[in-house]
């Protein structure tokens, strides 16, 4: 049993004092896990918190872009930008766009993978890529002083996306099953003019919010389907494979579908992929696919993974600040808690660590009944007036007013019928 959280202690010189002490205990802590999966509600509840979604959307665009950009300039495997973009759509989900500028997530997000996915660069190193890939600017080395200040920027907001991602570096590289299926949907039939335009649209689908709500599998297997309605390329073959056989669901495969879908027909010139196509092609695409929804009574959005999931401009860039040689400061807006913030893998490991902890932090009060003895005092004398007469009427020949010698004439005070003997008052 928990101690009582406050205690009653006695003065000995005093018997009537008594005074209560709080008794202060650790604070139990806050345990938070990742959730490695998002539903379309929680993603649309984020996004409402004091959010345009016209300049959420470009930011989204632009930030992947972006990382897309210093991947082919440094080289990096794919798996790394995979991991980086994941990172990126889970920070700006949980941050507001003014507290942090889209260019400096999306460098620290590339750092912060790198590290994740055993491909280490320097925070410079990353930086210098990114403005090295502007337009019109000077090349310049790593070793540039000018980029030792957004390095420590880089630096402090890494703090904030292992926090916002739980210390949970696992993603989905659904580019591994996507080759795997080709081959052996295709079985080399194909396979050549196939996987170029498919590849085109595993790295647009990043995107979207996409690799947050769906597996590899589902990914993959989408992005096969996709590729076959608006190529034309083994359609007969690719419609009549089982979302089953391949660990998905038809619902979950049309929902991916059409947000790739929406993300061609809204930004068409931003993808790979929309510059390879009529505009009015996937148009086409996305009225078939909402009729077979129709049919089939399938809806847009599918429902929760378990029961449990569903309970749940004035930035400064880092390119704009080391171009301009200026110092821009990592504006920290978390949420101030006391306790110790503990991250764990498995959430229901943590439930039941906290039933079993919960009793021991209960608050219990006892109820004390204590006899203590008054003193009665004497009452004390009425005090009297300053002027030295007491508060009670004349008595006899005395007027009203005045009260023995010291009225207000200073000898005997006068009655009504002393009044009318000498004519009045005086």
């Amino acid at each position: 049993m928990a101690p009582p959280t406050t205690q009653a202690s006695t003065n000995g010189n005093d018997p009537g004092a008594a005074t209560q002490a709080t008794v202060q205990y650790p604070h139990p802590g806050h345990v938070a896990s990742s959730k490695q999966y998002m539903t379309e509600d929680i993603i649309a509840r984020l996004l409402r918190e004091d959010r345009s979604s016209s300049k959420e959307d470009q930011y989204r665009i632009d930030g992947v872009t972006l990382i897309e950009n210093i991947r082919e300039a440094m080289q990096l495997p794919v798996k790394t930008f995979d991991a980086a973009c994941t990172f990126y759509h889970h920070f700006r989900l949980k941050h507001r766009d003014v507290d942090y500028h889209y260019q400096d997530v999306a460098i620290a997000c590339i750092f912060v993978a790198c590290k994740a996915e055993d491909t280490l660069k320097k925070s410079k190193e990353i930086i210098c890529a990114a403005y090295n890939h502007k337009d019109n600017v000077e090349p310049r080395t790593q070793d540039d002083k000018m980029f030792e200040q957004p390095a420590k920027i880089a630096i402090g907001i890494e703090r904030l996306i292992l926090e916002t991602m739980s210390f949970d570096f696992r993603v989905r590289n659904p580019q591994k099953v996507l080759v795997k299926m080709v081959k052996d949907v295709l079985a080399g039939d194909g396979t050549m003019a196939f996987m170029p335009l498919a590849w085109d649209m595993s790295f647009d689908m990043y995107k979207t919010f996409v690799p947050l709500k769906q597996t590899s599998f589902t990914m993959a297997f989408s992005i096969v389907l996709l590729t076959s309605r608006i190529s034309g390329l083994a359609a007969d073959r690719i419609d009549g494979l089982d979302p089953e056989h391949w660990h998905t669901s038809r619902g979950r495969v049309m929902e991916t579908v059409l947000d790739l879908l929406d993300l061609y027909t809204q930004h068409q010139k931003q993808t790979r992929l929309g510059e390879k196509f009529d505009p009015a092609k996937f148009i086409d695409v996305k009225i078939q696919l909402n009729k077979e929804m129709e049919r089939s009574g399938l809806p847009r959005y599918q429902k929760h993974w378990c029961d449990s999931c569903g309970s749940d401009d004035g930035a400064t860039s880092l390119l704009t600040a080391a171009s301009n040689n200026s110092r821009t400061s990592t504006k920290h807006g978390r949420d101030q808690l006391s306790g110790t913030n503990r991250f764990v893998f498995d959430a229901e490991e943590a439930q039941r660590e906290r039933e079993i902890v919960a009793p021991y932090f209960e608050d219990e009060y006892e109820e004390h009944e204590i006899e203590v003895e008054e003193p009665i005092h004497e009452p004390r004398e009425r005090p009297r007036d300053h002027r030295g007469h007491g508060h009670g009427h004349g008595h006899g020949g005395q007027g009203r007013r005045g009260h023995g010698s010291d009225g207000w004439y200073g000898g005997r005070g006068r009655g009504r019928r002393d009044r009318g003997h000498r004519g009045g008052f005086y």
